[in-house]
């Protein structure tokens, strides 16, 4: 089911031009076997090769920080904590942050 799902929605990845973050935000919630499976049978090179890029490389993507090292630089519990995950993963996927010092450098200019 997800197999047909995500291939209703191939035409989104049919971009050369997609960040990072766009093709895991696109991607991260599918089942890997019906990504697998769209990648096989796409017609697109540029949909496949977005396809691989999620399953060789943006899944594997972490923030060094967590929910328990942003409490220890301030950041309350609470929703706002996971925004500001979600936007360090994001800078992560698009190469605005590349270690662990960036990431507390944002997360702290996040810090409400």
């Amino acid at each position: 089911r997800d197999t047909l799902r995500l291939k209703s929605q191939l035409h989104l990845l049919d971009k050369s031009f997609l960040k990072y973050s766009e093709i895991y935000s696109l991607l991260h919630e599918y089942d890997l076997l019906a990504i697998q499976s769209n990648a096989i049978a796409s017609e697109s090179s540029v949909v496949c090769s977005n396809l691989k890029l999620f399953l060789t490389k943006l899944r594997y993507v972490k923030t060094s920080l967590n929910g328990e090292e942003l409490k220890r630089l301030g950041i309350s519990a609470g929703p706002e904590l996971g925004k500001i995950l979600q936007i360090l993963h994001k800078a992560k996927l698009d190469g605005e942050v590349k270690n662990k010092a960036e990431e507390e450098k944002l997360a702290l200019l996040l810090k409400p």
